[in-house]
């Protein structure tokens, strides 16, 4: 039986995390102007993101 190492798993949570903030259409075209509005986007989406799925127990 095939088991993943410990760095594969977290690079499936990393890209999990990211196809999830694609789904935000802000984030994914990018419509914000300043930098600082896009990473308070980011930021955002990913806390809520964070808080629906739990992202803190996954391996």
């Amino acid at each position: 039986m095939f088991y993943a190492s410990a760095n594969e798993q977290v690079v499936r949570v990393i890209e999990r995390c990211f196809n999830r903030l694609k789904q935000w259409r802000g984030v994914a075209m990018r419509s914000d102007k300043l930098a600082r509005n896009y990473r308070a986007a980011i930021c955002f989406a990913a806390t809520l993101i964070w808080i629906k799925t739990n992202l803190i127990n996954t391996p």
